[in-house]
This record gives structure tokens, C-alpha cells and sequence, in this order.
């Protein structure tokens, strides 16, 4: 059976998991180099403009929220752009070409089980003749084994 932890899927692939979070990190980072790389730019604009905004950037709330800023906006314009482009691009721009599928969840929060490996079928076939035959958690493991 595959931990939750791993990196790879059977098939070689990148684990939902991993996907997710080179897709937060990759733009993160991203969008911190392109506040950084405007922050160097202060320098050479005419000092009506660089000082005023060099105070305003004098506060490390203020870099912070523009930082993160600079993050949305990198993530939003290249998810609008992502059909547009090569996959070799948006594996640069975002981490992986690919989005990491998530389970159904039903309105009251709990996930939707799709499929299972022959391993978990055996654990839970094991786990619910354990259980008592009026055991609520039995009926719903009958609803997933079948």
C-alpha cells in the first residue's frame, strides 16, 4: 500500500500531494522574485515617484503584503493563461503542468471514497468482520465494499 507520503503514484507520476505543493510553491516563489525584481527598480525611477514609494516599502508589513500580492497575481494570470500555453511552460511558471485531483466531499464534509487498492479492500473487509453486526461503522463498510 502507497503512504500518503509518497512522491511518486505506482505509474510513475508525481502524487497529488507533491503536485499541490510545488503548485503553492513554485508561484510563491515566483511571485517573490518579481516583488524583489520591482523593489531594485525603485532605484532607477525620477524621485517623485522612488520616494514616495521607497517609504511606503520602509515598513515590513507593507513589503509583506505586496509580496503577496505579487504572489496572487503571478498564480491568477498564468492559471488564466495555463490552456494557452506549452505544458513545458507551465511546469516553469507553476511547478507541474498537471493539477492535483482532490476526492468528492459530500456537503457534510466527509470524503467520498472512489476507488481502493486490492491491499485496502482486504484491511477493510478484515476491520468490518470485526465489528458487531448492529455497528453502524459495519453498514458503511458494507456501502464501500460493494
Amino acid at each position: 500500500m502507497m503512504s500518503a507520503l509518497s512522491s511518486t503514484t505506482p505509474s510513475g507520476e508525481l502524487s497529488d500531494r507533491v503536485v499541490a505543493t510545488l503548485r503553492t510553491a513554485v508561484p510563491a516563489l515566483w511571485g517573490t522574485v518579481v516583488a524583489w525584481l520591482l523593489a531594485r527598480l525603485v532605484g532607477v525611477l525620477p524621485p517623485d515617484v522612488a520616494d514616495p514609494l521607497a517609504a511606503a516599502l520602509g515598513s515590513d508589513v507593507v513589503v509583506a503584503l505586496v509580496v503577496a500580492v505579487f504572489i496572487a497575481a503571478w498564480y491568477a494570470v498564468w492559471r488564466w493563461a495555463e490552456p494557452h500555453v506549452p505544458a513545458w511552460l507551465v511546469r516553469v511558471v507553476l511547478g507541474s503542468a498537471r493539477t492535483p485531483a482532490y476526492a468528492p466531499v459530500t456537503p457534510d464534509g466527509a470524503v467520498v471514497i472512489t476507488t481502493l487498492t486490492p491491499t485496502q479492500r482486504t484491511d477493510l473487509a478484515v476491520l468490518r468482520s470485526a465489528l458487531d453486526e448492529g455497528d453502524p461503522a459495519r453498514t458503511a463498510l458494507d456501502r464501500v465494499l460493494q
